[in-house]
């Protein structure tokens, strides 16, 4: 579990199971997958391409803290959640690190854009390229701008397991390793949503959602959504 990978193909949006590794890769399944798929369409074949991460030496540890080429040199430790911006950069929560990497994947350069975080596992990015962090270790969620200065910090999250943005109304939607759905505004307020929130539920909605682009950790946060009650939506 030391690889970033993106999937591409076509097909019902859940995560495929991987029988065969790519010609790079080593026999770790990918930790954080960047799963663009179309509900619509009929299931097709699945192209897994390894971005890096893994032993960069023969014998060498599978994980690491070390930017550069992508590919060749770079290397993470436990990566979780992950999360796109306009311009197509792939930002991913190194959990082990405590770091938010940026990969840049035209020019297949690897780089930190924060570090010294408490056990990032989930990402987001807003339309201005703010990056929203999601922080196991310390319950909080921290917002940097696009050059990685900080911005903000809220907490009273037990362990977050995954986030989104929502773009329509500016808030952050969280949830929680016990279930729980928590909202938080622009002004820093942190309202609870639903405590108890079934995994099964999450996996059940993923086959009639509209949206085609998921993330495994953030499937809860990205659902949610989609399945609040109508006066529960837009409200602080």
């Amino acid at each position: 579990m030391r690889f970033v990978a993106k999937i591409f193909g076509t097909g019902k949006a859940v995560l495929p199971t991987v029988k065969a590794a790519p010609r790079h890769a080593s026999p770790w399944v990918a930790a954080s997958l960047l799963l663009l798929a179309a509900p619509s369409l009929v299931p097709a074949a699945i192209e897994v391409d390894t971005l890096g991460g893994g032993p960069i030496a023969l014998g060498g540890p599978s994980f690491g803290y070390l930017d550069g080429d992508t590919l060749q040199r770079a290397q993470f430790h436990n990566p979780f959640g992950c999360a796109v911006d306009s311009k197509g950069n792939l930002f991913v929560a190194d959990r082990d690190n405590g770091a938010i990497r940026k990969l840049d994947i035209v020019g297949n350069v690897t780089r930190t854009f924060v570090s010294g975080l408490s056990q990032p596992v989930a990402v987001a990015v807003d339309t201005q390229g703010n990056i929203f962090a999601a922080n196991q270790g310390d319950g909080t969620v921290q917002t940097f701008d696009a050059f990685g200065n900080f911005v903000s910090s809220a907490a009273g999250f037990t362990q977050p397991s995954a986030l989104a943005f929502d773009g329509l109304t500016k808030m952050i939607y969280v949830t929680e390793l016990g279930g729980a759905v928590k909202r938080l505004s622009p002004d820093g307020q942190v309202t609870t949503v639903t405590t108890g929130f079934a995994v099964w539920r999450a996996r059940r909605a993923v086959e009639h959602t509209t949206s085609s682009t998921f993330q495994r950790a953030t499937w809860l946060a990205t659902i949610v959504r989609a399945r609040l009650p109508r006066r529960l939506r837009g409200r602080s």
